[in-house]
């Protein structure tokens, strides 16, 4: 028996296992007893270890790319985590993200030392496309608002891109008074475009080797005439932090810089005369299989099923997502982008938060996982592989997996340190 190791960026120097009683003397610390174990095979042997009572943990000693910690491994999961297929683990390593995935005749560890959510995209190699890093996006960044009917995140901007968010999706109507105000569908999300400049621009000011993505689309009806002409004022008044260029841009020529994508077409009174930045040819509504298109010559995957008959197609939504996903992870370098947008929802049996989250307890074990906590699961697998999708994952809820702190901002972040 042993507890398999899927170390990338990390050296395990020794294990040890501990067995923490779970009856205590009152106010003392729990009396724990400490074995040694072999290393061998990139796993931690455990067959010298009985049957043992307590809480069986064994505690990794690793180094990282930014320093010295440990990772402990609770050997008696519980049933919900296992359920899940996967749960976070503690680690001290600064920068380091730590995880186990289950299975059914040994757990894997799995450990990825990255940059950490600020500057994860900072080491990345300059000639790398756009398309071929993994990203986290938010669909509705701005739904904040709506309860269950079109609230779809629960982070603020600042901290969306702070947490890993590379990508953004802000929606908008043209209001009387000429100010570009979010909206989901019809509910207003009380804030701006100019908010969402003003922080994309604040955090590439403080983090000059990142890059991130807008998406701009507007919420219809009604049709602004002067709404696309808002939209490019507006953007100019950044000087060159957003870039129109109509192609996929390598990642050394939008260091610092804010690639826009516009879901809308050019007016007479508004020319985009640099061009409508990343622009998909067409957008086909909630297709299944996803679809094809094209952007100025580089092919376009976008996966945005989203209409789901109830929370009972939740494992059919992951499904879709990462069948998507797959093909990217064996696709050449620089040859498309891919967009799968995680979220779905039709209200009332398929909310955002249940299809993002899961319904019930489900850590609990009451319950079903939701679309986030099966994506983990999936990304942890290709790991283990050492493979990772060239993709940007639009999630709802993104910082909620169901396990730990760390969301899918950090983790697909990571996963482009995973090593083959």
């Amino acid at each position: 028996m042993s507890l398999k190791l899927s170390p990338h960026g990390v050296q395990v120097t020794s294990a040890a296992f501990l067995s923490v009683s779970e009856t205590p003397n009152e106010g003392s610390p729990p009396p724990a007893a400490l074995i040694n174990l072999p290393l061998a095979n990139n796993g931690v042997d455990l067959s010298q270890l009985g049957p043992r009572g307590g809480s069986p943990q064994v505690q990794l000693t690793i180094s990282g790319g930014s320093g010295n910690g440990s990772v402990t491994v609770p050997l008696a999961a519980p049933p919900g985590d296992r359920s899940r297929g996967w749960a976070q683990l503690e680690c001290t390593a600064p920068n380091v993200l730590a995880y186990v995935l289950f299975g059914e005749r040994e757990d894997t560890v799995v450990m990825i030392a990255y940059p950490g959510t600020l500057e994860f995209m900072s080491a990345l190699p300059d000639d790398w496309s756009f398309g071929d890093v993994s990203l986290c996006g938010t669909h509705e960044s701005s739904a904040q608002t709506g309860y269950f009917i079109s609230k779809c995140q629960d982070r603020d901007v600042v901290t969306q891109l702070n947490e890993g968010v590379r990508v953004l999706d802000v929606r908008m109507r043209l209001s009387a008074t000429g100010e570009l105000e979010t909206y989901h569908g019809i509910r207003p999300q009380y804030s701006t475009l100019k908010v969402y400049l003003d922080a994309i621009d604040a955090f590439l000011s403080a983090h000059p080797r990142e890059t991130i993505m807008i998406s701009l689309k507007e919420e219809t009806p009604p049709d602004a005439p002067d709404f696309s002409k808002a939209v490019y004022d507006l953007l100019k008044t950044y000087g060159d932090r957003f870039v129109f260029t109509e192609h996929v841009p390598r990642l050394s020529e939008v260091r610092g810089k804010a690639q826009v994508m516009t879901r809308f077409g050019r007016k007479d009174n508004a020319p985009w005369s640099e061009g409508l930045g990343f622009h998909p040819n067409r957008w086909p509504d909630s297709v299944k299989e996803g679809f094809e298109c094209d952007c100025n010559g580089t092919p376009v995957r976008i996966s945005d099923w989203y209409g789901l008959d109830s929370a009972m197609d939740i494992p059919l939504k992951a499904e879709a997502v990462t069948q998507f996903l797959e093909h990217t992870t064996c696709c050449p370098p620089g040859s498309q982008i891919s967009l799968a947008f995680s979220s779905a929802a039709k209200f009332p049996l398929a909310t955002p938060q249940w299809v993002a989250k899961g319904v019930g307890a489900p850590t609990f074990g009451l319950g079903m996982h939701g679309v986030n906590a099966r994506i983990v699961h999936w990304l942890l697998q290709q790991a283990v592989q050492g493979k990772r999708p060239r993709a940007v994952v639009m999630a709802d809820y993104y910082d909620y997996t169901g396990s730990g702190e760390a969301g899918l901002g950090a983790l697909l972040g990571a996963m482009n340190y995973v090593q083959q």
